[in-house]
């Protein structure tokens, strides 16, 4: 089965941080009128790792098991090459 896969651009990434921030300046009761740094909220919040950074983290927790099932089923080789391919290009 394929879960399939994006490739984060830059693009992508700035909309992901933007929807965070977004998100985060709801929980907190904010406007962006307000001009409060992304930074503070981060920290009136305690988050210490931005979204971006956790989706990275996790692919690569994700490739380390694949990279180490054992090769007999064909749809694991298909995804070792797709998912290095992948890896591959959005860590570049």
């Amino acid at each position: 089965m394929y879960l399939g896969a994006w490739t984060l651009t830059k693009r992508l990434k700035n909309k992901l941080r933007a929807v965070e921030m977004g998100c985060l300046q709801k929980i907190l009761g904010v406007s962006r009128i307000s001009h409060i740094r992304n930074t503070d909220i981060k920290n009136q919040l305690n988050i210490q790792h931005a979204i971006v950074d956790r989706i990275r983290s996790r692919r690569l927790r994700y490739f380390g098991h694949v990279v180490r099932m054992q090769h007999r089923s064909y749809v694991v080789k298909e995804n070792i090459s797709a998912t290095f391919f992948i890896f591959h290009i959005t860590t570049s």
